[in-house]
C-alpha cells in the first residue's frame, strides 16, 4: 500500500468534503536547499542540530513506508529545508525551494517540486512542537491545486537513506 505525501494530506479532505505557479525545474531541485534566516526559536539554534516534523509509517502487512516528514538546520546562520516523501520506502532528502520565514507571522513557506511539471505549496506556522497550516497541492501551469488544511507534529529526524 503505497502513499505519498498528496494522499497523507488528501485524506481528511476528501472525507471532509465526502468525494467532494510554473513549471518544476530540474535543475533548481538539483542545485541545493534554499536559504534564509532561521526562526527565532530556540530549536533553530545553529547548535539544535536538525528539526524535523511529521512521521512515517510502516504497513505491517507489505512493509511500505507512507508519510511526509519536512527536516530543517541551520548552518552559517542560514536555514536549510528538506523533504522526505514516502511512498513505499523511505527517499533521500530533497531540498525544499522558495524558502522564506515570515517574522511578523511567524510562519515558514516553502515549494517542494515534485515532478517537471508538478509542485505543491506549503505555508505553515513554526512553533518548536508543530507546523501547523495549509498546503496547496497538484500545482500546475494550469491548475491552481487543491487546498489543504495541515498540521505536522514534530518528530526524530529521519537520517538515512
Amino acid at each position: 500500500m503505497r502513499h505519498s505525501l498528496r494522499a497523507h494530506l488528501l485524506a481528511p479532505a476528501l472525507v471532509a468534503f465526502a468525494a467532494g505557479c510554473s513549471r518544476g525545474d530540474t535543475a533548481a531541485r538539483q542545485r541545493g536547499a534554499a536559504v534564509v534566516t532561521p526562526p527565532p526559536l530556540p530549536c533553530f539554534h545553529a547548535d539544535s542540530g536538525t528539526v524535523a516534523f511529521g512521521k512515517m509509517t510502516t504497513s505491517p502487512a507489505d512493509q511500505d513506508v507512507s508519510g511526509v516528514q519536512f527536516s530543517f538546520e541551520v548552518r552559517s546562520g542560514a536555514l536549510l529545508g528538506y523533504i522526505r516523501d514516502a511512498a513505499g520506502e523511505i527517499p533521500p532528502r530533497r531540498p525544499l525551494q522558495h524558502l522564506h520565514f515570515d517574522p511578523a507571522t511567524d510562519t515558514l513557506s516553502f515549494v517542494y517540486v515534485d515532478s517537471p511539471s508538478t509542485r505543491d505549496l506549503f505555508r505553515y506556522h513554526v512553533t518548536c512542537e508543530r507546523l501547523t497550516g495549509v498546503a496547496r497541492l497538484f500545482v500546475t501551469s494550469t491548475d491552481t491545486g487543491v487546498l489543504v488544511h495541515d498540521t505536522l507534529l514534530r518528530a526524530a529526524a529521519i537520517t538515512t537513506p
